[in-house]
């Protein structure tokens, strides 16, 4: 038997809070790229290789493979102090980061943060869905957490430099999260949760049976886009200490690669409605991959403009990648965001993980080559999307 919900009727004093939601959301994002800028500071300190670095800038991605579990739980279980536990979480775990020198502990913090920071959106976003305007406040949050993923980075390496390129330094970006985290905790009683009746748990196996096909194509694509992200995001800080740059350099390249990327969201947010979806997927994804490729061969003002329209096509299709997740797991709509978001980011940092090795041997830029060549040739998969999902005649007509 499928478990029914019935949700209380949005009205204005359920209403959820949306300015706090939306700067918890910057706060969490970017606790979730402040590590990458911490990695080259701790090969120095602790002697790592550039193997072992890289393969720390591609685990905590990794970990993101548990969003779809988290989301199935929130759902599953739902509960009023799930944003205030993740927050808790996750600003303590940012403190500590600059203070783990040895490798296993390091990543041990890395993965508490990304699985608080995972626990974070699914009860987010049901707030959001119990509110009456949530198709207007949506855009809202969802940008505010890109723009938090662009701060994260910046904030970092400023407070690097300006504590004299001590690391200790970065641990000053967790006290927004600690006092937003007690917040949550006092708010949490306005919060809406679903009231389920009769309710019966459906296994995370019989929601897949018979989506399989669609949800690995979505896999394979989002899986790229990860693939192109995480691996700047893991690979580029480390590359330029090794040129003999300062924090800050990584800072504000990883700052408009996702801030520029947050720009590609709201617009491919606004042409998906236009756009058949499979054009769309297609141009992101070409667009990506020359924009890569040309990207590793580029130096001063050229390297940053391209690594800015990375950003703009990689993640044209966030929106998209959710709302398909959502449509292919209606029963379940947390599991659908999470395989779309954390389950596709994680693939791809599994490859940057396997990458560490040829960063270690050969250099990040042969590193970086591989990864733009791989996003070339996943353009048919973007060709044959809509086909292979039938998404577009089985969840509505194609947009005009």
């Amino acid at each position: 038997m499928n478990a029914t919900r019935e949700y209380p009727a949005a009205s204005h004093e359920g209403r959820a809070p949306i300015t706090f939601l939306a700067t918890a959301h910057v706060v969490n994002d970017a606790y979730g790229t402040v590590y990458p800028v911490l990695i080259p500071l701790l090969m120095v300190l602790s002697h790592w290789s550039v193997t072992v670095a890289t393969l720390a800038g591609a685990i905590g991605w990794m970990a993101q493979a548990a969003q779809p579990f988290l989301g199935r739980l929130v759902d599953a279980r739902p509960g009023r102090y799930y944003i205030a536990l993740s927050l808790l979480v996750i600003s303590v775990a940012v403190l500590a980061e600059p203070f783990s020198r040895n490798f296993f502990l390091f990543l041990s913090v890395i993965l508490v943060a990304t699985l608080a920071s995972s626990l974070f959106h699914p009860p987010a976003l049901a707030q959001i869905g119990h509110d009456s305007r949530r198709s207007q406040i949506m855009p809202v949050f969802l940008v505010s957490g890109n723009v938090g993923r662009a701060v994260g980075p910046l904030a970092t390496s400023a407070l690097i430099v300006l504590a004299g390129h001590h690391i200790s330094g970065a641990a000053v970006i967790a006290l927004p999260g600690l006092v937003l985290a007690g917040m949550a905790g006092m708010m949490a009683p306005r919060f809406q949760m679903p009231v389920r009746h009769n309710a019966e748990a459906v296994s995370m196996r019989a929601l897949v049976r018979g989506r399989t096909r669609p949800l690995t194509a979505l896999l394979g694509l989002t899986g790229v886009r990860s693939l192109v992200s995480s691996g700047l995001l893991a690979m580029l800080p480390i590359w330029f200490h090794l040129q003999g740059h300062n924090e800050l350099k990584a800072g504000v390249y990883l700052a408009v690669l996702l801030f520029v990327g947050s720009l590609g969201n709201g617009l491919g947010g606004w042409l998906m409605g236009r756009w058949p979806r499979w054009v769309l997927f297609s141009v992101s994804t070409a667009g990506t991959a020359v924009a890569f490729l040309l990207f590793v061969g580029s130096t001063g003002f050229w390297s940053l403009i391209l690594i800015g329209l990375i950003g703009l096509f990689a993640m044209a299709t966030s929106s998209l990648n959710i709302l398909i997740g959502q449509e292919l797991l209606p029963e379940s709509r947390g599991m659908g965001s999470g395989v779309a978001l954390g389950l596709g980011n994680s693939v791809g940092a599994l490859f940057v993980a396997l990458l560490s090795l040829v960063a270690g041997h050969y250099g990040i830029p042969a590193a970086l080559y591989i990864i733009g060549v791989l996003a070339l040739l996943s353009v048919p998969l973007s060709f044959l999307y809509g086909g292979w999902t039938h998404l577009d005649t089985r969840f509505g007509p194609r947009p005009a």
